[in-house]
């Protein structure tokens, strides 16, 4: 016995010696490092910001002040912040960013004049601790607002060139700032002029991400066989896209006018294949696909958004209502949501716990490495301040591996350009010339891979540096050589050395806070009354994400978080079961109400409680065929050139009835009312028969104006000479009706009462309950008439 416990216990000695040893190669794994990411919008964000440099500076150029020029340039890197904010807040985040980048100008000039530490000693020393304490703050203020990218650094940059220009006077130091503020405000400026162009374009990128990701956890080799990672990022980005619409997941009945919108029903149904896709077993190949699709249709230019996918849009999800969630709790946990996205409350990666010593950190690496640097003599020692801050700008130990090897790649074939750039001695103007080619270059590619960035960033910052107080060539990439390896080489032994339990404590209380959620949860299953179930499943959803995110966290730390692996995998799998419990009883209670009206004149051949119908054929036939289309709709026209005329004859014999269901999308995204007036037109015409009807919509649709902008449609006499080629159509009644809009405020109505089917595309069509598919994700009809005769089903 003594031998077997002395044999156990070097096993598991051995064990635990094996269990550090991978650990820490785990941890100190650069994967991911040459990864390119995918990111919408990159070229126009791109090129605003080489526009906020240029457009202060050449002002400058012009008069003769080049060499001022940088300070601008400076404030102008106010434009990396916030990329992917709605405008409202991006409004808010930019003018705290303006003011900070002002400040960090101003801050550097001023002690620029009054220490001057080109002479060196003490100027010197006091730049350099000045500089870690602003990286210290720029880390912290970064992270505490989720505000990811380069902010902190080029905050740390505009300090330092400011700090280590030359000595001026105190006047000259309002001059400075005063250009700084310029370059700030037009870049603030010019970030919000999308505003008006395309008010949506940032929900709609978000919303894109989310079916993306969405699509990735749906496809072969996705979270649907077990991936918990892939699920996390679907779900993170299914909750980025509720925070950008400023919305919580299928909350209350008050948002059902803003759900007819193209962003909100893509997020809800995103909500909707996230949850139910936890008990799938197998990928969906084919919904993958049409949310690839959608996603491109999302990130086209557009002016306004595109209507859903057909396909898409026979998913609809559930919708809860106002008898399902009480408007003060739903509120609250749309708060709640929202705090834990952009990373405040106690709970979440923006406590002050958690952001002190990754802030202490950078604090300490880039104060070393700029005073060790200029104990060494090295020349434009803050370059190695600055690469060690920028090492040091990530997450934990891995992340800060991942960094120091791009930063070496991409800094070595920097300054391979920045040389061929300064061999040619450029003059000042071809300088600002090339910072502005530079920022370009950095902004389009930082985001996709940061090493890719730093190619471009270190000639960027060696050009505004010789801008800022010129040198020689030589010395210029010595000094930037030099210092990049020495700020690199301290950033990875700060990384290491500066250890902490905080990531593991951020585990810990990620882990409780998702266990109370799901307890709140069971409660709401198990008495509906006592919480609303939006409300628990928004915070659950939140909950989750954050558990993933800490754990993440965590595991590239050398600091070990001693959570048992299958606990959280426990707590996960216990969440996403029940958020599907919730979100299937919110739809069995969730009421779908009408809304109260008026009543208006109703046209023969309507059918419904509200008479907003049209149908072709018997109201008792045995089935049913419901078509759902729009006038002004170019997929609509397509499969109606392709199905009507077998429609028609199929209801003639008895088939079934064809009831028809018409939108008005067009008429509110891209403007006009010819959705409304033809559809009026269209209501007319059923006065006169059903023949007459089917035979004047079958033409209204042949002669449907290209594009969808023009609104020939709402001219009456568009719509009356289109009447002539049905025989027997035009009369006097029949032109009184079109003309006075008789039926314009039935046709509203149907538009109005679309939305209650939950339906946000056109066209569809539904054969008793079975939704049949009529187009392909690229547009054109789908299947023959043959091939639909054949879904009916030879019994129908």
């Amino acid at each position: 016995m003594p031998h077997r416990h002395r044999t156990n216990s070097r096993a598991s000695a051995a064990a635990g010696r094996k269990s550090s040893a991978a650990r820490l190669t785990r941890v100190l794994s650069p994967r991911g490092a040459l990864t390119l990411h995918q990111v919408d919008g990159a070229l126009l964000f791109a090129l605003r910001a080489a526009l906020a440099m240029a457009l202060p500076a050449s002002a400058l150029v012009f008069s003769g002040r080049t060499a001022l020029a940088v300070y601008p340039m400076l404030g102008a890197f106010t434009t990396t912040f916030g990329r992917n904010l709605p405008y409202r807040r991006r409004a808010r985040v930019l003018a705290a960013a303006a003011v900070a980048m002002t400040m960090c100008v101003g801050c550097g000039a001023a002690l620029a004049a009054l220490t001057d530490p080109r002479a060196g000693g003490f100027g010197t020393a006091v730049v350099i601790a000045a500089m870690a304490v602003t990286a210290g703050l720029a880390k912290f203020l970064c992270d505490a607002t989720r505000l990811s990218g380069l902010g902190a650094v080029l905050m740390l940059f505009s300090f330092a060139v400011a700090a280590n220009g030359p000595a001026v006077s105190l006047g000259d130091v309002l001059a400075q700032t005063g250009l700084a503020a310029t370059g700030a405000v037009t870049a603030w400026g010019l970030a919000l002029v999308g505003w008006a162009v395309h008010p949506d374009r940032p929900q709609s990128l978000a919303v894109a991400v989310a079916l993306r990701e969405l699509a990735g956890l749906l496809e072969p080799g996705g979270g649907a066989d077990g991936t918990p990672h892939t699920r996390h990022r679907a779900t993170a980005a299914v909750l980025q896209a509720y925070q950008s619409l400023g919305l919580s997941p299928l909350t209350t009945g008050r948002r059902r006018g803003e759900r007819s919108t193209t962003c909100v029903f893509l997020a809800d149904l995103a909500w909707s294949l996230l949850i139910t896709s936890a008990r799938r077993q197998t990928p969906d190949a084919t919904t993958a696909r049409y949310l690839h699709a959608q996603a491109r249709l999302l990130t086209l230019r557009y002016r306004r958004l595109p209507s859903p996918l057909p396909q898409l849009a026979s998913l609809h999800p559930l919708y809860g209502d106002a008898a399902t969630a009480r408007p003060a709790e739903a509120d609250r946990a749309s708060r709640r949501a929202a705090e834990l996205a952009v990373g405040t409350g106690a709970g979440s990666p923006g406590h002050v716990a958690v952001l002190v010593v990754p802030a202490l950190r950078m604090a300490i690496g880039t104060g070393t490495a700029g005073g060790l640097a200029t104990f060494l003599s090295f020349g434009h020692g803050y370059w190695a301040a600055l690469s060690a801050a920028a090492v040091l700008h990530s997450v934990n130990v891995r992340a800060t591996l991942q960094r120091a090897l791009q930063r070496t790649l991409g800094t070595a074939a920097g300054l391979l350009i920045a040389f061929g750039v300064l061999a040619t001695h450029p003059s000042p103007t071809a300088l600002v010339a090339l910072i502005v080619v530079f920022e370009f270059l950095l902004e389009y590619t930082v985001a996709r891979n940061y090493g890719l960035g730093v190619v471009f960033l270190t000639p960027l910052a060696l050009l505004m540096s010789d801008l800022a107080s010129p040198a020689p060539m030589g010395t210029l990439v010595y000094d930037r050589t030099l210092g990049s390896v020495l700020g690199i080489l301290i950033g990875l032994a700060c990384a290491l050395l500066v250890v902490h339990g905080r990531p593991a404590a951020r585990v810990h209380r990620a882990l409780a806070v998702c266990d109370e959620a799901s307890e709140r949860a069971e409660q709401a299953l198990a008495d509906s009354a006592a919480v609303s179930h939006p409300a628990v499943q928004t915070q659950l959803a939140a909950a989750v994400v954050e558990l993933r995110e800490a754990d993440d966290a965590a595991a590239g730390e050398l600091y070990a978080a001693d959570v048992d692996p299958a606990q959280l995998a426990a707590a996960e799998q216990r969440a996403y079961a029940l958020l599907e419990h919730l979100h299937q009883a919110v739809g069995r209670h969730a009421p779908h109400c009408r809304p109260c009206r008026t009543r208006a004149m109703t046209p023969a051949h309507t059918t419904g409680a509200n008479g907003t119908t049209l149908y072709y054929g018997d109201l008792d036939a045995p089935h049913v065929l419901d078509m759902f289309v729009e006038l002004r709709d170019r997929a609509s026209r397509r499969v109606a050139d392709s199905l009507l005329g077998t429609i028609r004859q199929a209801a003639d014999a008895g088939n079934f009835v064809a009831k028809f269901h018409f939108a008005g999308t067009i008429d509110d995204t891209v403007g006009g009312s010819g959705s409304q007036r033809a559809l009026s037109a269209l209501a007319a015409a059923s006065d006169m028969g059903q023949r007459k009807f089917v035979d004047y919509l079958a033409t209204l649709f042949a002669a449907q104006p290209f594009p969808p902008a023009d609104d020939q449609f709402a001219d009456v006499s568009v719509l009356l000479s289109l009447a002539e080629k049905v025989y027997g159509l035009r009369n006097a009644e029949f032109d009184r009706k079109v003309t006075d809009d008789t039926y314009l405020t039935w046709a509203r109505e149907v538009i109005g009462d679309f939305e209650s089917f939950g339906l946000a595309g056109t066209p569809i069509v539904r054969y008793d309950d079975e939704f049949i598919p009529v187009v392909k994700p690229e547009g054109g009809p789908a299947i023959t008439p043959r091939e639909f005769l054949n879904r009916l089903g030879p019994s129908r």
